[in-house]
């Protein structure tokens, strides 16, 4: 992590403003990323501008973003990229083995048994485990887990894991409720504050406890009817 001091430094050495000269480090981790991938670095071609400047001309020009070239067979898919670049072999590893993981999100650490992934309609790379306290699925924005610690605490679920022991990690997209769960809630309610809609059997406004489209939590307690 590059401190304020250093960035202050690099600053004043190259008379740069300092968001330009921390998106180049944050761009330098990016790659640093793809490179220790074997299935990105075999599989993509760095190239443009980025590249003449972190490769061979050190101070000739800082970039906005990164240009690949992707090679035949190579992962080019988002769900195949996600998955190469997070973290996530430990939650593998517990899942086949069937032992549950301590997983720090949102600021306080949750026992869950993890059963598989999903991306959602945003893009994002979804985590869906039962919380082992409640016997709830939820799902976790893997980009917002801050830690993920392997117990050994074993589970049995009903629910169908869909790790795999090995290979690449499957994150296919959230599948759209089905129609017939719209006749039987036929009454919506919208959350004025994030946009959400949600269905219901009965007529009201209260909203339960939720969270915003991003994955945060929303303050609003009370809706309208669209």
């Amino acid at each position: 992590m590059i401190t304020t001091r250093d960035l202050r430094d690099r600053v004043a050495e190259w008379a740069l403003r300092d968001d330009v000269v921390e998106k180049d480090y944050v761009l330098g981790w990016v790659l640093s990323g793809v490179g220790s991938e074997p299935a990105l670095r075999d599989g993509w071609v760095f190239k443009g501008g980025t590249c003449l400047k972190k490769c061979y001309l050190q101070t000739f020009r800082f970039s906005e973003d990164l240009d690949f070239t992707v090679l035949p067979d190579g992962p080019i898919e988002e769900a195949e990229v996600l998955a190469l670049l997070t973290p996530l072999e430990p939650v593998r590893f517990a899942a086949a083995n069937r032992i549950c993981v301590d997983l720090g999100y949102n600021g306080s650490v949750r026992r869950v048994e993890p059963l598989s992934l999903r991306i959602a309609s945003t893009g994002a790379l979804l985590l869906y485990a039962t919380k082992q306290a409640t016997r709830e699925i939820r799902s976790y924005r893997v980009d917002r887990i801050q830690s993920i610690q392997v117990t050994t605490v074993p589970f049995s679920s009903t629910r169908p894991v869909e790790f795999s022991p090995r290979g690449q990690l499957y994150a296919p997209p959230v599948a759209r409720r089905s129609s017939s769960s719209s006749s039987s809630t036929p009454y919506r309610v919208e959350c004025p504050q994030c946009g959400k809609v949600f269905r219901r059997k009965k007529r009201g406004t209260k909203l339960n406890a939720h969270n915003d489209q991003s994955g945060y939590p929303c303050r609003a307690r009370r809706g309208h009817q669209p």
